[in-house]
């Protein structure tokens, strides 16, 4: 009876340390944002596109910039490129910028799908491109297609955190227009944050705007930013959430301009994501279980000397 005690003692020793250890244990997570934007065109009043010869002073700028970081298992990357500011007027009117990636695998340049999971590589990437052209006369097709991505796992016996920034934007700086402007554009916006253990985070959000801002007045005239291109998902347990506007058509029409005023024209998109996978420091209660536990297998490596 004796032996079978210091027998149970050893068996409850192993299964407290066993708890004790799990509260550290690794935990995959999953964040995924994608902003899609297509066919966008800009008409005056008379549903006739606008041209660059309607404009007067025209200046047109694309930007677009990535980011991505990791930091798994005490190993820190990251990465991030900037497309900086191009002048459409004599030239593509395209911003492309090279993916940033960090992590094993990195090869998904210009690729906007959403990768399997769990993956066996843990990364982090941001990617972006804007392509063709609001307005005709410039070149470009006369309609312009928008992505941005920011895209993150961990395997699930992993540990670490990372995240991800990206932005795509045009600027129209313009004069002489004595009428509307009606936006035109397709879009879809798709998110998903999902994590295989509790105590851990994933969070995914885009956003998206148009804005005329009067420059000789000094005051905003339009703005328009739909909620369905505005939307961000968080995961703070074991499970998953996304969000999937599907496929939308939107139209809105700004107030009348003056043919003597300035304006400047902001188009913007943006989409992040963050995960943390790192499990917290076992509760003060939690380790004097282990302190415990460690006690016992002492007390029993004792009894059989």
């Amino acid at each position: 009876m004796k032996n079978f005690n210091k027998k149970a003692l050893a068996l409850a020793t192993v299964a407290m340390l066993a708890t004790g250890l799990s509260s550290q244990a690794y935990a995959g997570a999953k964040t995924y944002s994608h902003l899609l934007i297509d066919n966008f065109q800009i008409f005056n009043g008379n549903n006739v596109q606008y041209d660059v010869g309607d404009f007067d002073d025209l200046q047109i700028g694309n930007f677009s910039t990535t980011f991505a970081i990791t930091n798994n298992n005490g190993f820190a990357s990251n990465d991030s490129t900037a497309g900086g500011n191009l002048d459409v007027t004599a030239g593509s009117g395209n911003a492309d910028d090279n993916a940033s990636c960090v992590g094993a695998g990195c090869s998904y340049e210009d690729s906007y799908t959403m990768q399997a999971s769990p993956v066996n590589n843990s990364f982090m990437r941001g990617d972006t491109e804007l392509l063709g052209a609001l307005i005709t006369g410039l070149g470009p097709a006369s309609s312009v297609t928008a992505n941005a991505i920011t895209e993150g796992q961990t395997e699930v016996t992993d540990a670490g955190s990372g995240n991800a920034d990206v932005g795509t934007g045009t600027q129209f700086s313009f004069s002489g227009i004595d009428d509307t402007i009606r936006f035109e554009f397709d879009a879809q916006a798709m998110l998903q944050a999902l994590l295989h253990q509790d105590d851990v985070s994933a969070f995914a959000a885009l956003g998206f705007s148009i804005n005329i801002f009067d420059n000789t007045n000094g005051v905003d005239v339009f703005s328009f930013a739909p909620g369905e291109l505005n939307e961000a998902r968080t995961q703070l347990s074991a499970g998953s959430t996304s969000y999937d506007s599907g496929f939308l058509h939107f139209s809105a029409t700004s107030a009348q301009l003056l043919a003597a005023n300035t304006y400047t024209l902001s188009i913007n998109q943006t989409t992040r994501g963050r995960f943390n996978a790192i499990k917290p420091i076992p509760e003060p209660a939690t380790l004097a279980i282990f302190g415990l536990a460690l006690m016992g297998l002492a007390s029993t490596r004792r009894s059989k000397t």
